[in-house]
């Protein structure tokens, strides 16, 4: 795997040997990519932040944050024996500076311990690591809390709809193949690829004010499963051909095209491949 160049590792662990912590300078090393090791760090409450601040908060914060950004770089040291790793301490809302710290250090993968939220919050308007997910500019990997296994199944959704029998996958749609046979390979994982493909207009052509015979739904809906099965052995040939070109052959391979709604369909995967 040589996917990765900057690595940037969110943690709240003091312990090199914590999953989180193994897992990214293994994966850098692997890379020979940069890593930064680095943790997220309230500042100083808005009401705080007057004219005259008050000294002793001031004092309370400035300590808080020497002593957390010390024990990164320790974490930091402790981890440069074959490369250099970085420590870094952000201040501010989590979300927010990750992202400003991807933009603009040019982080190609971020990871960090997935966080439980708790409050109403949260709930309602969506976890930080969820808006991370959605947000950041870079892929994310979040770890379950001292997760410390390899991943034995990978599962991936690719749309059909973009591939093109000359062009390939689009650009986001190759990099989540690209991402998933590395990482599979790499943890010597089963990789199972799907697509969760619906008949189009069904509901709305069975309506009897439409006037459409059921010999004619049928065949709309046959011509539909014949396009899209055409366009999975395009990808299925398609896979073959990189993995090949990676000498990733001896990759744990299952492609599955299966009818349904994609979040249904997805869940249910993760469900049964475990």
């Amino acid at each position: 795997m040589d996917r990765f160049k900057n690595i940037l590792l969110i943690t709240s662990k003091n312990e090199t040997n914590s999953p989180d912590i193994k897992k990214a300078v293994a994966l850098a090393l692997e890379n020979k990519a940069k890593l930064t090791i680095a943790d997220v760090i309230s500042g100083v409450p808005f009401k705080h932040r007057k004219l005259q601040p008050d000294p002793k908060m001031e004092t309370v914060f400035n300590e808080m944050f020497d002593k957390r950004l010390n024990e990164l770089k320790l974490l930091a040291q402790e981890n440069s024996q074959d490369f250099v790793v970085q420590a870094v301490l952000l201040e501010g809302k989590p979300v927010l500076e990750i992202i400003r710290a991807v933009q603009q250090q040019n982080y190609d993968l971020v990871i960090k311990t997935a966080a439980t939220e708790k409050t109403f919050a949260a709930k309602i308007f969506g976890s930080t690591d969820f808006r991370l997910l959605r947000k950041c500019p870079c892929p994310v990997w979040l770890f379950k809390p001292d997760e410390s296994h390899s991943n034995h199944a990978i599962l991936a959704a690719i749309e059909l709809e973009s591939l093109d029998a000359k062009e390939g996958l689009d650009a986001f749609n190759q990099q989540i193949l690209d991402l998933a046979t590395s990482l599979a390979f790499k943890e010597k994982s089963v990789l199972h690829i799907v697509h969760a493909w619906k008949v189009f207009g069904e509901n709305l052509l069975k309506l009897p004010t439409a006037g459409y015979m059921e010999s004619e739904i049928q065949e709309w809906m046959t011509a539909q499963k014949d396009e899209i099965e055409e366009q999975f052995k395009q990808l299925n040939i398609l896979l073959q051909e990189q993995l090949k070109s990676k000498k990733m052959e001896s990759l744990s391979l299952q492609t599955h095209l299966l009818e349904g709604d994609a979040e249904e369909i997805i869940l249910q995967m993760v469900k049964e491949q475990k």
